[in-house]
């Protein structure tokens, strides 16, 4: 029985126990889940806070950086416009150097062209006294221009240089005795003569220079002294029949020649030398045919034909025209 005592009260003991138990579990359950609920609380507390700071904090930094831009632009604008003002002040300096160093430039150009034009003139003045001189009878040496042979100190600009420089180194022509070739002065027939006639010495044999030769002793001319210069080719090309004389009588040696007369004589010494010329053109024609002279008229068209002298229906010869010794040389 006492036994039966002790079992019912261990196991009412037991049964406490549990009850006891339990509930404390229960408390403490209890009690934990309010605690996970308040941390759980004070995280999303905590979280809003951080959540707080952090926009403001951005917004904060957002605000200095726009400050920021704006100062670094307000500076950078600034920086530009003291860089602008500095530049153009630096333009104007430079410009106004500029202008002050042409103005001086100018000044040193015009100064130097006066000192040329001084020393030219004075050289002139000094060429003009030194022929003043040389007429007086004093001896004034000159230092020669060094030019190629058959070029003239007024041929080397000159047109025809070419054709005078060729015709003189081939001895056909030759200078006056001052070292000039005066290609603007009009020929003489004298002059054409000596070209011709060395030509004629140039180009036949002795045996036709002697058969014409025999022909000389006829032809003499009353203004033709036998000393002239000219004489002895004045005599060669007429009995060549090259050239005639103004009459029977008379070659009038110092007249001008013309174009018509030039270039018939030129046609006769080509036909004499039987140089083989080609024909150009068999029909020639000239613009003012009309004025050429009929006795000229069958030599220039056989000389316009292998196109030594130009034609055409638009092309004047100028027949009447006189011939410079520059244009002698080319024909």
């Amino acid at each position: 029985m006492k036994l039966n005592k002790l079992s019912l009260s261990l196991a009412i003991t037991l049964a406490l126990g549990s009850t006891f138990s339990m509930a404390h579990a229960e408390t403490t359950a209890t009690h934990i889940k309010s605690e996970v609920s308040n941390v759980a609380t004070r995280a999303e507390v905590s979280a809003k806070a951080d959540e707080h700071r952090v926009d403001t904090s951005v917004k904060n930094d957002a605000k200095r950086i726009d400050t920021s831009v704006k100062n670094d632009a307000k500076h950078g604008s600034t920086v530009v416009k003291r860089d602008a003002k500095h530049a153009d002040a630096s333009a104007k300096n430079a410009a106004k150097r500029t202008d002050t160093s042409v103005k001086n430039d100018a000044k040193r150009v015009n100064t130097s062209v006066k000192n040329d034009v001084k020393r030219i003139d004075t050289s002139v003045k000094n060429d003009v006294k030194e022929d003043a001189a040389k007429v007086e009878g004093k001896k004034v040496v000159k230092t020669k221009e060094n030019l190629p042979t058959g070029v003239y100190p007024d041929t080397k600009d000159n047109w025809a240089r070419d054709a005078i420089q060729a015709m003189t180194q081939a001895g056909y022509l030759s200078g006056y005795a001052d070292n000039t070739f005066k290609p603007s002065a009009q020929i003489t027939r004298e002059q054409a003569a000596a070209i011709y006639g060395k030509v004629l010495q140039h180009n036949l044999n002795e045996q036709e220079l002697a058969e014409i030769a025999t022909k000389e002793s006829s032809t003499s001319y009353s203004d033709v002294e036998a000393d002239r210069w000219s004489s002895s080719a004045i005599k060669l090309v007429s009995a060549a029949g090259v050239m005639e004389g103004t009459s029977k009588t008379a070659f009038t040696p110092s007249k001008t020649m013309d174009r018509e007369q030039f270039v018939a004589s030129a046609a006769s010494l080509a036909k004499k030398l039987n140089l083989s010329t080609p024909v150009k053109a068999e029909k020639v024609t000239f613009k003012d045919e009309a004025s050429i002279s009929s006795a000229y008229l069958a030599d220039i068209q056989y000389m316009a034909q292998r196109g030594i002298v130009a034609s055409g229906a638009t092309e004047n010869f100028n027949p009447k025209q006189p011939v410079t010794r520059a244009q002698a040389a080319t024909i």
